[in-house]
């Protein structure tokens, strides 16, 4: 049967390209539902991507890393030092866009940046195992049998005995600093989301695993997962944030933060460190 739209169809793909699957529209991802639990409904429905510099790192260091060198020379290009502040840098610049035919470019102390890390990796014993007997970058798609919404994950590297691999670039890879990240950024939402669609397609996840390296010298790697009761406090907010899209789809409201309600805040009572860093 012909498929028109790679999308359409459940299951586990490694034909969908990257901008096929974040043009999709009609299935709700992990950043979606951050959006929702961690913000409101009207983050989600107004929400525009805007790639920042750290994301567009992070992207080029996941290709480099995940999916080799030659995927990433057809896809980015390495720019030259260009004073662009100048005429000669402005030309110099003009030159390379164009004899780079439409490839992302990645100014040159940022692929240093990306070769320093990978080779982090790749002497880090238990980092560079994990990225063995794997794959990179498939699509998982699933309907949520709660609500029938349609839901879509990317892991970075699914192992062949189940392990999800996610890599995060960093500043500081140590466990607090990190932790702190892990919290800011829902993490834990990600580590739930990707472990039920997998289920979904009959390929349960044995367990979720991040390798964090840092995008600055001594580019150190750390290796973290989630405890049970973080996992479990995670699928409660994943079930919370799908419940609420339905309810906002099928209403065709969708209210800001506190449900455009009133709230009570309260400032005494234990603050952890991880909170306030």
């Amino acid at each position: 049967m012909l498929i028109s739209n790679p999308m359409e169809k459940d299951g586990i793909w490694s034909g969908i390209s990257n901008s096929d699957y974040h043009a999709d529209n009609a299935r709700i991802s992990c950043s979606g539902i951050k959006k929702i639990v961690g913000q409101s409904p009207l983050h989600f429905k107004e929400w525009r991507t805007e790639e920042s510099a750290a994301m567009a790192l992070g992207s080029a260091s996941h290709c480099f890393i995940l999916e080799g060198e030659e995927l990433f020379y057809e896809q980015f290009a390495v720019a030259p030092k260009c004073d662009k502040r100048t005429n000669i840098g402005k030309a110099n610049w003009a030159r390379f866009l164009a004899e780079s035919d439409g490839k992302t470019p990645v100014e040159e102390k940022d692929f240093h940046t990306i070769e320093a890390m990978a080779n982090s990796i790749e002497r880090h014993g238990e980092a560079s195992r994990l990225l063995q007997s794997g794959i990179a970058e498939q699509s998982v798609l699933w309907a949520d049998p709660a609500t029938g919404l349609m839901c879509k994950c990317r892991p970075d590297w699914l192992r062949h005995d189940g392990i999800i691999v996610d890599l995060k670039t960093t500043t500081n890879a140590t466990m607090w600093p990190f932790r702190s990240s892990m919290r800011k950024y829902g993490y834990d939402i990600q580590d739930a989301f990707y472990s039920r669609g997998l289920a979904a397609v009959g390929r349960p996840a044995e367990f979720f695993v991040f390798v964090a390296v840092e995008t600055t010298h001594p580019y150190a790697v750390g290796i973290y997962t989630f405890d049970r009761p973080t996992i479990d406090a995670a699928n409660a907010k994943v079930d919370a944030g799908l419940g609420i899209l339905k309810s906002c789809m099928l209403s065709g409201e969708w209210p800001g933060p506190n449900n455009d309600e009133w709230a009570t805040v309260s400032l005494v009572g234990q603050v952890e460190v991880a909170d306030i860093l």
